[in-house]
C-alpha cells in the first residue's frame, strides 16, 4: 500500500494507489477475495486453484495494521512524502493454500495446478523502512495468530 502526502488548498491529501498495492489483507471479518474463494472451496471439498508452481510472493497485512499505519501517515506524515505500508509478511500463495488446507484439516489433494497466468510477477515486495524509521509504524498483528482467526471466522 502506497500513502502518498501532498497539500492542496491547506488540506491533506492522501492518495492510495491500490493498482500499486502488491499486499493482501486479512481480518477476521474481512479477507482478501482470493483468500475467501480459496477458503470456501476447501470447506465443500472443492478444488483450490494454484497458478504455476504457487511460489508468487505476497506481502500479508493485517487490516488494523494498514488502517492504524494510514491514519498515523495523516496526522505525522510529511506532505509530499510517500510511504510504502507493508508488514515484512511475505508468504507464497502455496502457503497460504496448504494453510487453510491445515486448518480446515483438508487433503493437500485438493490443490490443482493450472498454467501460470502471462506475465505473472512471482514476487510483489514491499520496503516498509521509512515508516518505521520516520513515523515509528509497525505491524501489531503477528500472521501466524491473525490468519488463523481469519480462516476460523467465515
Amino acid at each position: 500500500n502506497i500513502c502518498d502526502i501532498g497539500t492542496g488548498s491547506g488540506n491533506i491529501i492522501i492518495a492510495l494507489k491500490a493498482e500499486e498495492a502488491h499486499f493482501n489483507a486479512y481480518a477476521s471479518d474481512i479477507s482478501e477475495e482470493a483468500l475467501e474463494v480459496a477458503k470456501e472451496n476447501a470447506k465443500r471439498n472443492k478444488e483450490l486453484t494454484v497458478h504455476g508452481d504457487g511460489l508468487v510472493i505476497r506481502d500479508w497485512i493485517y487490516v488494523d495494521d494498514n488502517c492504524e499505519a494510514i491514519d498515523l501517515i495523516v496526522r505525522q506524515g510529511k506532505p509530499g512524502q510517500i510511504y510504502n505500508i507493508g508488514a515484512n509478511c511475505e508468504k507464497t500463495n502455496l502457503e497460504i493454500v496448504n494453510l487453510i488446507l491445515k486448518k480446515l484439516n483438508k487433503p493437500k489433494s485438493l490443490i490443482k495446478y493450472v498454467q501460470d497466468r502471462l506475465g505473472q510477477d512471482h514476487r510483489y515486495g514491499i520496503d516498509a523502512s521509512k515508516i518505521v524509521k520516520e513515523l515509528g509504524w509497525e505491524p501489531k498483528y503477528k500472521f501466524n495468530t491473525y490468519i488463523g482467526k481469519t480462516i476460523s471466522f467465515f
